[in-house]
Parts: C-alpha cells; structure tokens; sequence
C-alpha cells in the first residue's frame, strides 16, 4: 500500500514537493510518486484556542510561529 504523509506544504517545484510535519521534519517527495494531494478539512489548531487568550498572547504566538517557518 502506498504511504500516506500527512504535515504541511513546506515548498513546492515543478519536480517536488516537501511535506513540514507537525515535528518539524521535512520530507521530499517527486511530484512523480505524489498519487494524491489534498487539504485537511479542518485546521490543527484546537478549536476556541484564541478565544482564551489575551491580545499580546495573540500576537506572541503569531509572532513565534513566524519565527518558526
């Protein structure tokens, strides 16, 4: 059975394409071997998460996951 990668798209060319997951570790694959590519209906981000923070904690996690990319 093929595999199955599940992250986010890190970069993309015309040949690859590199897959980030959610530890950080990236993998290659040849858009050749890609049999299927889709979006996950819903985000990672656990629902309401936002709701319990204040406006600096917003704009500190923004800030942390830019620095991140």
């Amino acid at each position: 059975p093929p595999a199955v990668l599940t992250g986010f798209l890190a970069d993309a060319s015309e040949r690859t394409v590199t897959i980030k997951d959610l530890a950080g570790i990236k993998t290659v694959v040849a858009r050749k071997d890609l049999a299927h590519q889709s979006r996950a209906p819903v985000s990672v981000m656990p629902e309401g998460l936002l709701d319990r923070m204040s406006d600096q904690q917003v704009r500190d996690l923004a800030a942390y996951l830019q620095s991140r990319n």
